[in-house]
């Protein structure tokens, strides 16, 4: 179960944060903002799994050491409990009444003495039995056992002919320099690509006239054509006032059918310009309302002007 967790977490979070990047490219911040959401939710999700799992094994690991705390207390006490009366004999009384250890004690001192005697009879035998053939024999048998002399050293280098220090690995120096740099050079095109698509740097202006946008405006109550109008011209006043593109106060909405608009916006807008009014109109701005673009582009100026 945990694994499933990590997978589905993993998969979450990988969708979540993909999306999250392409809605900051099309300035679409609502949808970027929930997205974002989503995946601090996620990761929040599994660091409580990580979490969960770490401390289930940390119990897991405090009861073994319990149990094996009791396991051998319990065999202590046992222990105990048996050599209490490892020498019951002597405490046991007599049919007089009187104990035994005025018995005990003689016997075993006399039985030290007597195998005080015997070992010192064995060593006096053994110092007059064994021979310098047997000592002979002895080295003989631990021959096989010695190290071998300098002159039967195997051929070939040997560990004390070894350096301390193995020498540098130059393919290995070059192959990690190699490396560093392609990612050095990687992610500074990575910087520098992704601050091309997200960063508001000047433009250079369009050969054109206006551009013009041709949109789609889906609200609750379908075929009212005032309904789409008043939403559409609600979507179009945010997006107007909410983003920092030029030229959008005199633009006029116009109605082409019941929920088709069109917008014409004098001098054209500039390609990040008319991304970020593309992504604020297609945004989740308005409640009950979602917008669709069906045509853009610009016009150039016209021939009979001059």
């Amino acid at each position: 179960m945990k694994y499933v967790s990590f997978v589905l977490g993993g998969l979450s979070a990988a969708a979540t944060g993909f999306y999250l990047v392409v809605y900051l490219y099309r300035w679409q911040w609502n949808r970027a903002l929930i997205c974002g959401i989503l995946f601090v939710a996620v990761e929040v999700f599994l660091l409580g799994v990580v979490l969960l799992s770490r401390i289930a094994r940390l119990e897991r690991r405090m009861e073994a050491a319990d149990s094996r705390s009791e396991e051998v207390r319990r065999r202590l006490e046992q222990s105990r409990l048996d050599g209490a009366d490892r020498f019951r004999w002597i405490d046991a009384p007599h049919l007089t009444g009187r104990t035994h250890e005025n018995v005990f004690i003689p016997v075993l001192l006399g039985l030290g003495v007597l195998l005080s005697g015997v070992s010192w009879v064995l060593q006096r035998a053994a110092r007059f039995t064994v021979h310098p053939a047997s000592d002979r024999h002895l080295a003989g048998r631990l021959a096989a056992l010695a190290a071998p002399a300098h002159s039967a050293r195997v051929a070939g280098p040997q560990l004390e002919d070894r350096p301390a220090v193995p020498p540098p690995h130059h393919v290995q120096t070059v192959a990690v320099g190699a490396v560093a740099v392609a990612v050095v050079v990687g992610g500074a095109t990575a910087v520098g690509a992704l601050g091309d698509a997200t960063q508001t740097r000047p433009e250079q202006a369009p050969d054109a006239a206006a551009t013009t946008l041709v949109l789609r405006v889906e609200t609750r109550h379908p075929g009212d054509a005032a309904h789409a109008e008043n939403a559409a011209r609600d979507l179009w006043d945010g997006c107007r006032r909410g983003t920092t593109v030029a030229h959008l106060d005199h633009a006029a909405l116009t109605q082409l059918d019941t929920n088709v608009f069109a917008v014409v916006v004098r001098p054209a807008l500039t390609d990040n310009d008319l991304t970020r009014l593309r992504g604020c109109l297609l945004d989740a701005n308005t409640d009950g309302v979602q917008a669709a673009i069906l045509g853009e582009g610009h016009a150039g100026p016209s021939p009979w002007l001059p």
